[in-house]
């Protein structure tokens, strides 16, 4: 009898246990192109929508977005999206009452980064960058409170653009320097030379003869008739 009073305890306390262990919040689920795992807030506690965030929320076995607002469990807790026939990983980070927070990562199908961008609490605050799908970088600049700020990298066009309050205001286009070899630096200061010295070419300037020239020189014409 003791003994059987023992095993029932002994497995109650092992029932217990696993279950403390099991995340109870922790979802999945697939569509066509992508599976998705991600967490809930079970109670929905705390939740305070503003009208300017974008609120992520589960229901019906499908994710759901509104700005201002929700209609179901919301993200809570790490998020992934990998893409189903390659298993890429295709998106992840992190939800706080259903708002994006801290730092946010995308992939191209072929592994390389896509975007790195930082959210507090539903609003992009901080470094942001973006890649081509080669991997070189494309964009890099800040956001304050989900505003451009600073000054914008686009390493593609090599331009630089700065922003105040998320308006445009200066933008800076770098010039690549051509580098000239030296023969079109020989040939370029030998054209040069030859298009100044056809500009200088001296006028001519007409001599005027003098009085006792032209005088006996008239005398020279009146004999000859």
């Amino acid at each position: 009898m003791k003994f059987s009073i023992q095993l029932f305890i002994s497995l109650i306390f092992i029932f217990s246990s696993s279950f403390t262990l099991q995340d109870a919040s922790i979802r999945t689920y697939s569509d066509s192109k992508y599976y998705y795992e991600f967490h809930i807030n079970i109670s929905n506690k705390d939740i305070k929508h503003k009208k300017q965030n974008t609120y992520f929320w589960y229901q019906l076995n499908k994710i759901h977005s509104n700005v201002g607002g929700s209609h179901g469990k919301v993200l809570h807790g790490s998020y992934l999206k990998k893409e189903i026939k390659s298993n890429q990983l295709i998106e992840n980070g992190f939800f706080k009452n259903g708002l994006k927070d801290g730092m946010w990562k995308e992939w191209y199908l072929n592994g390389n980064l896509n975007t790195i961008e930082n959210w507090d609490k539903g609003t992009l605050q901080g470094k942001f960058i973006s890649f081509n799908k080669d991997g070189s970088p494309l964009w890099k600049g800040k956001y304050n409170n989900g505003k451009k700020t600073g000054s914008w990298i686009n390493f593609q066009k090599g331009d630089t653009i700065t922003y105040i309050n998320g308006t445009e205001k200066v933008k800076k286009v770098r010039e690549k320097k051509r580098k000239k070899n030296f023969f079109s630096k020989l040939f370029h200061k030998k054209e040069n030379g030859n298009s100044k010295s056809k500009k200088r070419k001296p006028k001519k300037i007409k001599k005027k003869k003098s009085f006792w020239y032209r005088l006996f020189h008239k005398k020279e014409k009146q004999i000859k008739k």
